[in-house]
């Protein structure tokens, strides 16, 4: 693989281990059917900033996304993670070194989800290059979802247990009226 195809796959497989970013768009921050362009744009962006070395930053490139394209902002560390992240993978790929490029593949393969979005998409060659075995998704290995055991409708405590748990679940949730937030919290027994 050349220096070129190892950086999109590093950076596909960064931006879909990155988990606010997976949350993001699976519950449709933007608000459009457009995010599939947007990740696209962004490894182009991601790459460009990183190989130009612009006067940009890539934590000024994940701020803008996050804020312009998906109307959001991310308030934890994870930005300079990933972009550290980012810097470290362009650095040993430009080293020859396949190091970093193994890491980020090696985290990407134990994913239990398959790719954010279609053009984050990754083949099983690519992970097969490194002598890694590609995510469950390829393989077929991603677990079913589990049975769920139902209830003995002729059990009598049931409908008393179902009301005991709404009401338990209604004294967790608190709304805060002035904000339209809602904080979820427990409340110990005593």
């Amino acid at each position: 693989m050349d220096h070129e195809k190892l950086l999109n796959f590093g950076i596909r497989c960064i931006l879909n281990s990155w988990a606010a970013l997976r949350l993001i768009v699976i519950n449709n921050f933007s608000g459009d059917d457009n995010d599939d362009e947007r990740m696209a744009n962004l490894v182009m962006d991601i790459r460009d900033t990183l190989v130009t070395r612009t006067n940009q930053s890539l934590e000024s490139v994940f701020e803008s996304y996050l804020e312009e394209d998906f109307h959001t902002s991310i308030e934890d560390e994870s930005i300079d993670l990933i972009s550290r992240d980012f810097t470290q993978l362009f650095r040993t790929i430009r080293q020859n070194s396949d190091v970093e490029i193994r890491r980020v593949a090696g985290i990407c393969s134990s994913l239990k989800q398959g790719p954010i979005t279609q053009s984050l998409n990754w083949t099983p060659e690519e992970f097969t290059f490194f002598g890694l075995e590609p995510p469950p998704v390829f393989t077929g290995a991603i677990p079913e979802e589990p049975e769920y055991i139902l209830e003995d409708e002729d059990n009598e405590n049931s409908d008393d247990d179902e009301e005991e748990d709404e009401s338990e679940e209604e004294e967790k949730m608190n709304v805060d009226e002035d904000d339209g937030w809602e904080t979820a919290g427990k409340k110990r027994r005593h």
